[in-house]
C-alpha cells in the first residue's frame, strides 16, 4: 500500500546457519567442482569463513563474524533498494486492468491500465491469511475478519489511502477482498481507497493532495481525535 500501507514481501525468510561443520561441510560439497584452491577461498572469505580457518582448510568448530556491510545504514539501502527496483519485479506488476508504479510521496501505488465503470470489480485481493491473535500485522496488512489479517500480495499491497477515493474496499470470499470503484476511473489513474484508521500517536500524515484532505490516514470520524493527539505530541 505505498506510503503507510506500501508490500509484500515475496521473499522468504531463511533461518541465520548454526555455527559449525555442518555449514562449512555444505560450502564445501556446494564448491568442490571449482577445482583451485584460489576460487574456493575467495568464495570462502565472502561468506565469512575466519582466516586461520581458511588456511588450514579446518572448517569445523568456526563461528562466523559479524558482517559489517549486513547492517545497512539509510544511504546503503536506498542504493541497494534501487538495484532491486530496477532489475527484479517485487514492486513492478502490470496486466489488462493495473499496474504497480512509483506514486509520487506514497512511494508506489497501483494504477488503472483501462477505464472502470461505478461498481466494477477492480481487483481481487489475496494474500497470506494470519491468525489475528498471533500476529501484530505490517503496514500493509487488511482485516479480512474478526479472527484473520490478509497480508495482500502484488497488486493488492501497493493500493494507497485517499481522503477522496474512487474505490472501495469489500469482503469478496472468504479469503480475499475486492476492490469496487465507486465513480468513473479512466486509464492512468491511481486506484485508491479510505484506510479507515482509528488516530494513533503513531499515524502516520496523509499525501494524498486532494482538495479535502483532511491531513492524516484516518477515518473520517477519526480526524478530531487525531488533532486532539497532533497537538498534544507537539507540546510534547
Amino acid at each position: 500500500m505505498g506510503s503507510a500501507g506500501s508490500g509484500r514481501n515475496i521473499a522468504t525468510t531463511r533461518r541465520r546457519p548454526r555455527a559449525g561443520n555442518d555449514v562449512g561441510q555444505r560450502e564445501i560439497t556446494s564448491l568442490s567442482r571449482l577445482g583451485t584452491r584460489s576460487c574456493l577461498v575467495c568464495l570462502l572469505c565472502d561468506n565469512g569463513i575466519p582466516g586461520e580457518s581458511r588456511n588450514g582448510w579446518s572448517l569445523s568448530h568456526f563461528s562466523p563474524p559479524l558482517n559489517p556491510r549486513a547492517i545497512l545504514d539509510k544511504k546503503r539501502r536506498k542504493k541497494l533498494q534501487k538495484v532491486v527496483d530496477d532489475h527484479f519485479s517485487y514492486r513492478r506488476y502490470e496486466d489488462d486492468d493495473v499496474e504497480v508504479k512509483e506514486a509520487g510521496k506514497c512511494g508506489f501505488g497501483a494504477f488503472a491500465v483501462r477505464r472502470f465503470l461505478p461498481g466494477e470489480l477492480v481487483i481481487e485481493v489475496t494474500g497470506q491469511l494470519l491468525k489475528k491473535s498471533e500476529y501484530d500485522g505490517s503496514d500493509y496488512v487488511m482485516e479480512l475478519s474478526d479472527e484473520l489479517y490478509l497480508e495482500p500480495t502484488t497488486p493488492g499491497a501497493f493500493l494507497n489511502h485517499s481522503c477522496s477515493p474512487n474505490c472501495e474496499l469489500i469482503q469478496l470470499t472468504d479469503e480475499s477482498l475486492g476492490v469496487v470503484a465507486i465513480c468513473n476511473i479512466e486509464p492512468g489513474t491511481e486506484l485508491t481507497f479510505d484506510y479507515g484508521w482509528e488516530a494513533f500517536d503513531w499515524t502516520p500524515k496523509c499525501h494524498c493532495g486532494t482538495a479535502n484532505c483532511w491531513g492524516w490516514v484516518v477515518a473520517l470520524d477519526e480526524v478530531k481525535k487525531m488533532k486532539k493527539l497532533a497537538k498534544r505530541r507537539s507540546k510534547s
